[in-house]
């Protein structure tokens, strides 16, 4: 008697489409975060710098956080004067420090979603 079993694979062929999404997705979630810590270190006077920080995606794969200030780099490395007061780069190198935790969440979303399927 012959005994055969059939190996489901869809899940594994879907997996490439759903981390995509599944990055893209945290990409954006973190570009956001280091938005708002920006904001949080940003020194308020009359509140345009820090509601001038924002994000856009910059093509695939890429994520800006700007400060749209004039003044921004005054700010942030002090000029003749004026003590340096970092908000973005504090902000930026926390948001790197994050990114091999966010790509294993994403990674493990989209490996479930795929499962469960």
């Amino acid at each position: 008697m012959a005994l055969k079993f059939v190996l489901n694979t869809a899940p594994l062929y879907r997996l490439g489409e759903l981390v995509d999404r599944k990055v893209d997705e945290a990409a954006e979630r973190l570009a956001r975060e280091t938005v708002d810590r920006a904001q949080d270190l940003a020194p308020v006077r009359t509140g345009y710098l820090r509601d001038h920080i924002v994000t856009e995606q910059a093509g695939e794969q890429h994520w800006e956080v700007v400060s749209e200030a004039d003044y921004s780099a005054h700010v942030e490395y002090g000029s003749k004067g004026r003590a340096p007061h970092p908000f973005l780069t504090p902000a930026m190198e926390e948001a790197r420090e994050k990114i091999p935790g966010v790509l294993a969440e994403a990674l493990n979303a989209a490996a479930k979603e795929a499962g469960s399927a």
